[in-house]
């Protein structure tokens, strides 16, 4: 009988390591990250912040009003590629006081979507990465979700979801599967109600249904870890958000707390392309029963 007191041993030492590893996790799950919490600024200083994202929403639309002009001009006059391009940089802070502050139909729809999985949604900027932070819905632990948005050389963007948190613990995929599971349904649901309303006319400008559906498209291949094509979508009218010109992410930066975004207007030959793959996208959806 002397063998079953190192087998005793030995299943007391992994219950131990067993009750340690739990609390280790149910602590780390409860512990709040770093990169989450009030802001570390006064509410004046967060006000202005939201201001200045405010004033650099507003300078892009301009240049999409600027860009639209151009292609218009453009029928009669020839393209002219030259000062087609713009960068914008945010911070942390300004977008999301922005966030929070704004209350245009774009936003609202956002935060209706966003409100179904978590509440008090905070966006931060880290090295190379995107990290979108909240807590869901009757729960304290805060999940945060971290993304590592990139343009390769054929102009694709792959927005890379790297990394699922629980507090400051890491959770595997798989953990989530009900969660992403909702999401991704609800985005094949916009998908299926937006797709067969989707327009894009020859000016490169484009209706709600096409910037919702393109958007689920988006965030769906996300989901599968496929890339998609670098095109977003930029409102030209303050007062109609319904309406955006169809532009190319050129390029993507995250870090230190900002965020660096370059556009640049199409070409003749990629509004053409495009126009033809959103047509075809609509009649397909159309198509399906």
């Amino acid at each position: 009988m002397k063998w079953i007191k190192p087998i005793f041993r030995s299943a007391a030492v992994v219950l131990v390591v067993l009750v340690v590893l739990t609390c280790v996790a149910i602590h780390r799950i409860h512990t709040m990250p770093v990169w989450y919490g009030a802001p570390r600024c006064t509410p004046q200083q967060w006000q202005e912040a939201g201001r200045h994202a405010k004033q650099v929403f507003e300078q892009t639309f301009s240049w999409a009003a600027d860009m639209q002009a151009k292609v218009v001009r453009a029928r009669t006059e020839g393209w002219d590629s030259a000062d087609t391009s713009i960068t914008i940089v945010l911070t942390e802070d300004e977008i999301n006081a922005f966030y929070d502050a704004c209350d245009n139909q774009a936003t609202a729809a956002l935060a209706e979507l966003v409100n179904e999985f978590v509440t008090n949604l905070r966006i931060t900027f880290i090295d190379g990465g995107v990290v979108m932070s909240g807590k869901p819905k009757d729960s304290r632990t805060i999940l945060s979700f971290v993304f590592k948005p990139k343009v390769d050389d054929q102009g694709h963007l792959d927005l890379q979801l790297t990394d699922i948190l629980a507090g400051t613990l890491r959770i595997p995929r798989v953990a989530m599967r009900k969660t992403l599971g909702k999401f991704h349904d609800d985005l094949a649901g916009h998908l299926a109600t937006e797709g067969p309303r989707a327009r894009i006319d020859a000016y490169g400008v484009v209706n709600r249904a096409e910037i919702a559906a393109a958007y689920s498209q988006l965030l769906l291949n996300c989901l599968a870890d496929q890339a998609s094509d670098a095109i977003v979508f930029v409102p030209f009218d303050a007062k109609d958000l319904s309406r955006a010109l169809a532009v190319r992410l050129a390029d993507i930066q995250a870090g230190g707390g900002k965020l660096s975004v370059t556009l640049r207007a199409l070409s003749p030959v990629e509004r053409e392309s495009l126009t033809q793959k959103i047509t075809g996208n609509a009649a397909m959806a159309k198509a399906v029963p």
